[in-house]
């Protein structure tokens, strides 16, 4: 009876330490999430830079005559090379000042088609490898003729009477991707009933006896 009295509490233990390293993670994702808000990938801009200036003056030109754009040195917070230096050209971070502004060069990026140089939202790497993995249900469901578009790391299937809605900042990869996520659409995240739910209550009410029978882990 003591061992199964044990094996529940260290059963329970774990189940909370999971939770909260569950909930840790979510607060680093978010915490990523918001430090890249402001970025955007510029590709194609060419390395011949000596100095931090000398490329935050080609961001700025780029912007300004490839997509006719108005872009100060205060509108540019930082800008940086992805990467060690290599025989390809390295991708460019570049951080504004502004949300308002990086929306702005967001919706424009189609003015860059006819050159060698695009934009791209600054994804972490998760999301990025989420997006791939979903590249190829996407298609199938467009090819199905589903209106649907890439999320941030989901699949959303919009409803036609939402085809005229305004458009909203593009997210990545795909030009669908302006279109806002519907509300009827998204589901409420329903989080599943905890079966050792009064077990967790009886183990900290008795907490302090519990504690003291359970071996610490590093």
């Amino acid at each position: 009876l003591k061992k199964n009295e044990k094996f529940r509490s260290l059963e329970i233990k774990n189940k909370i330490l999971e939770e909260k390293v569950e909930q840790q993670k979510k607060s680093v994702d978010q915490f990523e999430k918001h430090i890249r808000r402001k970025n955007l990938l510029f590709f194609g801009i060419e390395e011949h830079e000596r100095r931090y200036e000398d490329l935050e003056q080609k961001i700025k030109e780029t912007i300004r005559n490839n997509m006719q754009i108005k872009c100060d040195l205060i509108d540019i917070e930082s800008v940086r090379r992805l990467g060690r230096r290599n025989e390809k050209v390295r991708p460019v971070v570049v951080t504004f000042t502004t949300l308002g502004k990086k929306i702005e060069i967001l919706r424009n990026k189609t003015t860059l088609e006819k050159t060698s140089y695009y934009v791209k939202e600054d994804f972490p790497v998760e999301i990025l490898k989420k997006r791939r993995d979903l590249q190829e249900r996407l298609k199938e469901l467009r090819e199905q003729g589903s209106r649907a578009v890439l999320k941030y790391d989901k699949i959303i299937i919009l409803n036609n009477k939402y085809s005229n809605k305004r458009n909203q900042p593009d997210t990545g990869d795909s030009s669908s991707e302006d279109i806002k996520q519907p509300k009827q659409t998204k589901k409420p995240t329903v989080q599943p009933i905890k079966k050792n739910k009064v077990e967790i209550r009886k183990f900290f009410s008795k907490r302090d006896q519990s504690l003291q029978q359970i071996p610490t882990t590093k």
